[in-house]
């Protein structure tokens, strides 16, 4: 059984390079060559050189790119799980816009899904420029040849910086090739990469429409003298569709950024909704705190009077009014009054009470009449008589 043959070109900015290799779960490879480049060379001149680095025949043509974007995108929840493919696809590509600065209206977006996290759903995601993949698609077109898929250098979420080996070590470059390949064979492993199914949507309908009032122009200059009119015509109808194709794309790019907006949107009513709930969390653990303040207050305070009250000191009555609270009673001496004064202070202090200093009164019977205010109001400084 004959194994498989691929031929992998890297174009780096200022490197590029041909690695031919047979096999794709064990990849060996069988021809290797480079040669350095400048960032000033064109993509379509470098996919052009690099294929011309061996004369030998091409396998199936795999390219890795280094002008693109990878790297991790996070969305929140209510994002990820609420939306079609297409509109995910577009969430995904405006948000890479941020971090690669490619127009998320002018490239092609892949992605692949990884592990949740708390914060939403992540995806590792790769960015290609609509100019980068047609100038590809040109120069391979041009030598009759075409390409299996499209990548980033990175061959992880968090290593996507991988291009910068490949002028350091050729040892290096054969052994990420191969690593490379055998990630294809792994889909847990493999990277986004993008498939030649079509052209960027804007780019073939741009070529197409112009190939064809070209051809039609041509056509009517050689043919003027008896199709003046019906070539026209046809001028006329390309033209008129051209302007319908742009008006399409416009919409299209309003409805995006339209998008993109209600999803700020739906962050920033997310966020207030959050804060809100806090709020609302903090104010009802105050309430409930005050609840059992007042609830608990009284039975502290009947504890207190058990525990403090002796044979010296009588309760006849306690009155309660508005917020005050008012202990009446007798006593056989004015010190067994203030005893139980600082008792009730030391007890009920917490509770959301101030013992107000007792008034003492001699009867003539020799018993003491007492009079003890608590209230949430702190007593004023005065001397007791």
């Amino acid at each position: 059984m004959l194994k498989q043959h691929f031929t992998l070109l890297l174009i780096a900015h200022r490197l590029i390079a041909r690695i031919d290799l047979s096999g794709k779960s064990a990849p060996n490879i069988v021809r290797f060559a480079s040669q350095v480049s400048t960032e000033e060379t064109s993509i379509q001149s470098k996919v052009q050189q690099s294929i011309e680095l061996c004369k030998s025949k091409t396998g199936k043509i795999l390219v890795v790119v280094e002008d693109s974007w990878s790297g991790c995108i996070t969305l929140p929840p209510d994002v990820a799980n609420f939306v079609s493919d297409t509109e995910l696809t577009q969430s995904l590509a405006l948000e890479a816009e941020s971090y690669s600065g490619i127009s998320a209206f002018d490239s092609q977006t892949v992605s692949r899904e990884i592990s949740p996290s708390d914060d939403g759903k992540t995806w590792w995601v790769t960015q290609f420029p609509n100019t980068t993949l047609s100038s590809i698609d040109r120069s391979l077109t041009k030598l009759g040849k075409k390409w299996e898929l499209c990548s980033h250098f990175g061959l992880s979420p968090t290593h996507t910086n991988e291009s910068e080996f490949l002028l350091e070590d050729p040892d290096q470059v054969q052994a990420w090739s191969k690593a490379f390949l055998l990630s294809l064979s792994n889909p847990e492993n493999t990277p986004p990469v993008l498939r030649p199914t079509k052209l960027p949507a804007t780019e073939r309908r741009e070529w197409g429409l112009s190939a064809f009032v070209c051809l039609l122009s041509i056509s009517c200059c050689g043919a003027l003298h008896w199709k003046g009119d019906a070539q026209s015509k046809q001028i006329d109808g390309a033209i008129s569709r051209l302007e319908q194709e742009q008006q399409t794309l416009d919409s299209i790019r309003s409805r995006l950024t339209q998008n993109r907006k209600n999803l700020e949107s739906k962050r920033t009513e997310l966020t207030k909704a959050s804060q809100r709930q806090q709020k609302s969390d903090s104010e009802l653990k105050s309430v409930q705190a005050i609840e059992r303040t007042l609830r608990d207050r009284w039975v502290d305070l009947v504890d207190t009077l058990v525990a403090t009250s002796d044979e010296a000191n009588w309760l006849r009555r306690i009155d309660s009014a508005s917020s005050k609270t008012i202990l009446q009673g007798w006593s056989l001496d004015d010190s067994s009054v203030h005893r139980l004064a600082s008792g009730l202070e030391q007890a009920t202090n917490d509770r959301g009470w101030h013992v107000h200093p007792a008034r003492t009164k001699r009867m003539e019977t020799q018993l003491v009449d007492f009079s003890i205010e608590m209230g949430p109001d702190k007593p004023k400084q005065e001397s007791i008589e």
